[in-house]
């Protein structure tokens, strides 16, 4: 055994004897300590036992051993940590008490569940506002389509002075409506952290001019002048957020008219302190008092009471406008005198840019002469499709409707698209984005995961969804074109005329391609099936390829027809139909076949077409129809 040091030191002595922590000194082989002091004295055997066991391992690795264990004390459950460390020819062994390190450690892991679970509930709320808002947007935007729609459709019919009088009040009634819509959702995104800005060029000048004109006939109605000027030092161009800076300045200019009678209003455009481009409206209307003026960028308030009896409004359009500035980094400082009229100032940032390409305003303008186009309407509200029908019926297009994205989605499959060959296919589709069966998205992915020229149709979105992720998510699907409800007429017009397919086949060709020998192509293309199925689920494909079974027989049917006849442009036409047709549902080998038969009806020499050819053809047909409607 080794000899302990046990001098005279009565001060360390005291320590080890009274530490609150039990303290054992065993020689490495030894069952029991040397020398423990009267903490240790007090533990149970199990604890012993976990010691010496620690020891033991200590002696034989010469390495600390850490652990913690719980033990059932008379005063309660307690937390111990046992700890054994070499030093030099023996083993020190320590028990401390942990049990407060423990509940603040599992305090600590709790403050943090709860923490965790308040952050998922408040990311779920986030979620379920942004879905209200977004549904709220497109049940609300929706009759509102109608409304308006339907009163502009009536001003283009011979109307008496009383009937103009009434479409009038009711485009009005419908715009005012809009606009409290607007000013309550737009209020709800940026309350809930949706709003999204963008950076375009536009010209600074040019925006006041344009937004002062939209209110001049409201000033003079209310005997007031309005001004705009803009001092010379203003850039030319700049980026920012138009949209939204054309609303503040709207809502800035709305008030000014709204709340000056027989007065005056100024709007200046100026260049500000560092970097800062300045918009003032100053009028000399009613003003305000200086608690107004604490209150006046309040949701929801107005300068009185009476305000919204006298003058209409929600009481947002400030609250809104200041935080769209603030959110472009800008500030918003009003100054008014009660009688005297008030002062706004928008200062917002303003980054000088090269001017932009026209292109976007060229598309804005309707082509001098309209192409007629047919068009297949996917819609299922029946007043929203009848306003659609007749807009587009005036401009002598040809209107094909279907009330779901299902039956849009056989249309295309089946008809497919407009060319000389196919004169009864379709120039586009406008396609609602929320209808029942097939929703507009997709519909959308389906028709594009169709072969052939059937999926290069240009698809135009149509939605009460005005949130620019809702926007950008349905652009996603594969659209071309996005309209927002309530329609602008004149948008939707210029869209239709303009629309053009945006990957074009080359005259008598089409997606699947043409293959060396028709023997290289199999019966069917199963990964374009797959595909389909992907998008359009099980149910979905069984009934385009019903539809299918049934069509290519009767394109077939006429395609040996017209081999009987002299017209061999008839043949070619009808061939390359059968060509598409089988392309757009995966039937490699009737397309490849179909495409042999379109190049020899158009051949120079016009000879009678291989009866062999039309035999292979024959069988493919029949083989490929077996074996669809097997699956189907």
């Amino acid at each position: 055994m080794t000899e302990l040091n046990t001098g005279p030191d009565t001060l360390l002595d005291a320590v080890f004897d009274t530490s609150p922590d039990a303290i054992a000194i065993f020689e490495p082989t030894a069952p029991h300590p040397v020398r423990s002091n009267r903490a240790a004295d007090g533990l149970p055997p199990e604890i012993w036992s976990i010691l010496r066991d620690h020891c033991r391992r200590v002696a034989r690795t010469g390495v600390a051993c850490t652990s913690e264990a719980l033990h059932k004390a008379a005063d309660g459950e307690r937390w111990l940590r046992l700890n054994a460390a070499p030093s030099g020819a023996l083993v020190v062994a320590t028990v401390s008490d942990v049990t407060d390190l423990h509940e603040a450690r599992q305090a600590v892991a709790e403050t943090c569940r709860e923490a965790e679970r308040q952050r998922t509930e408040t990311l779920a709320a986030g979620e379920a506002k942004s879905r209200f808002l977004a549904t709220m947007s497109h049940e609300l935007r929706t009759p509102m389509n109608a409304i308006l729609g339907f009163a502009d459709l009536l001003k283009s019919y011979t109307l008496d002075q009383q009937q103009i009088a009434y479409v009038e009040i009711i485009r009005r009634s419908g715009q005012d409506l809009l606009r409290v819509l607007n000013d309550i959702l737009d209020f709800s995104k940026i309350d809930a952290g949706f709003l999204t800005l963008e950076r375009t060029p536009y010209n600074p000048a040019s925006l006041a001019r344009d937004i002062v004109m939209l209110f001049a006939k409201t000033a003079r109605d209310r005997e007031t002048s309005l001004f705009v000027s803009s001092d010379p030092d203003v850039p030319e161009w700049i980026e920012g957020d138009v949209t939204r800076i054309r609303q503040v300045l709207s809502n800035l200019i709305g008030n000014a008219c709204k709340f000056t009678e027989d007065g005056r209003i100024d709007v200046r455009v100026s260049p500000g302190p560092d970097g800062t481009i300045e918009f003032a409206v100053m009028d000399s209307g009613i003003g305000m008092t200086s608690e107004q003026l604490r209150r006046i960028f309040q949701p929801f308030v107005q300068a009185d009471e009476t305000t919204t009896r006298r003058f209409g409004g929600t009481g947002l359009g400030l609250a809104i406008s200041k935080r769209l500035v603030e959110a472009m980094g800008g500030t918003v400082r009003v100054t008014s005198m009660p009688g005297e009229g008030s002062v706004f100032l928008v200062r917002i940032p303003a980054s000088i840019c090269q001017p932009p390409a026209y292109a976007e305003e060229a598309e804005a303008d309707e082509p001098a002469v309209r192409e007629t186009r047919r068009v297949l309407l996917a819609e299922d509200n029946a007043i929203n499709r009848m306003l659609v029908e007749r807009i587009l019926e005036q401009d002598g297009h040809e209107i094909v409707s279907v009330p779901d994205g299902r039956l849009a989605l056989l249309e295309v499959a089946e008809t497919g698209l407009r060319s000389e060959d196919n004169p009864m296919g379709y120039d586009l589709v406008l396609m609602d984005m929320h209808m029942p069966e097939i929703d507009g998205p997709e519909a959308t992915r389906a028709i594009r995961a169709l072969g052939g020229p059937a999926s290069l149709i240009p698809i135009i979105g149509l939605s009460a969804d005005a949130m620019s992720e809702q926007m950008d998510q349905h652009m996603a699907a594969g659209l071309d074109g996005y309209l927002t409800k309530p329609l602008d007429q004149a948008k939707l017009r210029a869209m239709v005329s303009r629309t053009r397919v945006h990957a074009a086949p080359a005259p008598h060709s089409t997606a699947v391609p043409f293959p060396a020998s028709p023997s290289d192509s199999g019966l069917i293309d199963e990964s374009q099936i797959g595909e389909i199925r992907e998008v359009v689920g099980e149910e979905m494909l069984s009934e385009l390829l019903v539809a299918f079974c049934r069509d290519v027989q009767a394109e077939f049917v006429r395609l040996r027809e017209a081999c009987a006849g002299p017209d061999r442009a008839v043949l070619a036409g009808a061939a390359h139909t059968l060509r598409g047709l089988a392309g757009n549902l995966g039937a490699a080998r009737i397309s490849a076949l179909a495409a042999v038969v379109e190049e020899a009806a158009k051949s120079e020499d016009g000879g009678t077409i291989d009866p062999a050819l039309i035999a292979e053809l024959t069988a493919a047909v029949e083989r490929t129809v077996e074996e669809l409607s097997r699956r189907a």
